[in-house]
């Protein structure tokens, strides 16, 4: 994937998690290698799509979110429970 792939594919993804606030399975699978990888730039990545999906629940919107292990979809309306699914999924990454 080129830079300019990139950057698209991360807009896009962006787009999505903000009209959508839907973190399936693949989505989720994602953030879970970045946080893995445990890198600045990784961790930095996922922090900034937390921040998308913050974003919509400021804004009023509400968020269904994959959680694991029973492939359940959850539903987030408060930014408490966005904290808490981040703190137990990944803990490295802060909500800003």
């Amino acid at each position: 994937m080129t830079s300019t792939d990139a950057v698209a594919w991360n807009r896009e993804m962006d787009a999505s998690l903000a009209s959508t606030g839907v973190v399936d399975q693949e989505v989720f699978r994602r953030f879970l290698e970045a946080h893995a990888y445990d890198a600045a730039s990784t961790v930095g990545w996922l922090e900034a799509k937390l921040q998308v999906l913050r974003a919509r629940l400021v804004r009023g919107g509400t968020l269904t979110v994959h959680a694991p292990p029973h492939d359940d979809l959850v539903a987030i309306t408060a930014s408490d429970d966005l904290a808490s699914w981040v703190a137990k999924y990944f803990p490295s990454a802060r909500l800003r």
